[in-house]
């Protein structure tokens, strides 16, 4: 990450195309769905890409049609529960060849939010529910 922004200070989209130079960014992997797609593809740059991967903020929204095709934009959605098991063995096989590696050498690095012991798991469910982490729970065994 070159750039970090709370989204509860600042408004995302606001704050990416001030440090893009109002360029904005080529891709947005969004877990949130629509109550961020407007902004999402406000701050993409020319023949940039929104990849859909949840929808937490709810399943429907607008797009103003016009500015997807003056910027080229793609729109790509994703979900595994379509998939076949030979397809999502493919993408376990692919993970394990391209990411476990940075992982093992520290390229890349979680951020780790908070540890819990199994036995508060009910308290760590609490906590994910409540938006305040900011990286990955892990319930330890």
């Amino acid at each position: 990450m070159d750039v970090g922004v709370n989204y509860r200070a600042e408004n995302f989209a606001d704050a990416t195309l001030k440090h893009t130079d109002g360029k904005g960014v080529d891709i947005i992997i969004d877990h949130v769905g629509a109550s961020q797609f407007q902004d999402n593809v406000r701050c993409l740059a020319l023949k940039g890409r929104l990849v859909s991967v949840g929808r937490l903020g709810g399943n429907n929204s607008e797009i103003n049609l016009d500015f997807l095709a003056l910027r080229r934009l793609q729109l790509i959605g994703v979900t595994f529960r379509t998939r076949t098991m030979e397809e999502r063995a493919e993408i376990a096989q692919r993970f394990t060849v391209a990411v476990l590696p940075a992982l093992a050498d520290g390229r890349l690095k979680p951020v780790i939010d908070k540890i819990f012991p199994l036995k508060d798991a009910l308290a760590a469910q609490d906590y994910l529910t409540s938006n305040a982490l900011l990286g990955k729970i892990i319930l330890l065994v």
